[in-house]
């Protein structure tokens, strides 16, 4: 199943992921892919950190956007991208019980460039994903081409999509053994 959380700018779509996907992992889900939280200087915020999901460990996050020229970026659109996040992602060909990929933008849906070939990978191989959409994008839902019909969210719908999700995961226990003996 895919969801898509489809919202707003600057309203904590990012920050309640990383609180969700924490969560997730303490009740036994095995959860991939990645986060992008707002990264703040001076109580500015001046882009977004990198936060890949991998073997239910969130790692420690790195820069990802940033509107000046930093290591290993290059300018894409209007601002500078860290291009190892792009390769360095979790692997979409898992088994997840959840992959999160936060988030999909343009790069992804207009010109097939960043996290695109992930995106298409988890969406077509992933039980279920989850992926965020800002809300001037969700004109290009229809061009998504997931197995499913997708859920879509707004934040403040998060509580009972959470609930849908963990009712639509595989069993924790049938999830930790397949993982064991792969």
């Amino acid at each position: 199943m895919l969801y898509i959380l489809c919202d707003d700018i600057n309203i904590g779509k990012s920050s309640y992921l990383m609180d969700f996907a924490q969560r997730l992992i303490q009740q036994g889900y095995y959860i991939g892919g990645w986060i992008t939280p707002p990264a703040f200087e001076d109580d500015k915020k001046i882009g977004h950190d990198f936060v890949a999901i991998d073997n239910n460990t969130l790692s420690p996050a790195v820069p990802f956007t940033r509107p000046h020229a930093f290591e290993n970026s290059v300018f894409i659109l209007n601002r500078y991208f860290n291009m190892d996040a792009f390769n360095e992602n979790t692997d979409p060909n898992r088994n997840y019980d959840l992959f999160i990929m936060d988030e999909i933008g343009p790069l992804e849906l207009k010109s097939q460039q960043g996290f695109s070939t992930s995106f298409h990978t988890a969406i077509t191989n992933q039980p279920n994903a989850l992926i965020v959409l800002r809300r001037s994008l969700k004109k290009h839902i229809p061009n998504i081409n997931a197995q499913d019909t997708p859920v879509i969210f707004e934040l403040c719908d998060a509580q009972d999509i959470e609930s849908l999700i963990q009712r639509t995961q595989i069993q924790t226990t049938i999830s930790a053994n397949a993982h064991k003996s792969g």
